[in-house]
């Protein structure tokens, strides 16, 4: 079980720069959702939070997961606009 924060792209510099207490911006609002994963697949979006003193995340919703088509790729989520009527 993992939990996705974020995934911040840093110059290969600043990585090689960092040191004990430097801050790592991440990109993200605090509280907003995270990405639970179980084995590597993406499961839950889910916020961070406490209880009874240690950390948590509380499960907003499961992540849908789609099924390949029938060439075993993957669905295509990709949408294009097209100008103009029927036949352009």
């Amino acid at each position: 079980l993992t939990v996705d924060l974020a995934r911040p792209v840093l110059p290969i510099r600043e990585i090689l720069a960092l040191q004990v207490g430097d801050l790592i911006p991440l990109g993200q609002e605090t509280g907003a959702p995270v990405t639970v994963s179980v084995e590597g697949r993406p499961k839950f979006r889910a916020r961070f939070g406490a209880r009874k003193g240690r950390r948590a995340v509380r499960i907003l919703a499961p992540i849908e997961e789609r099924e390949p088509d029938e060439a075993g790729d993957e669905p295509d989520d990709s949408f294009e606009l097209v100008q103009g009527g029927a036949g352009a």
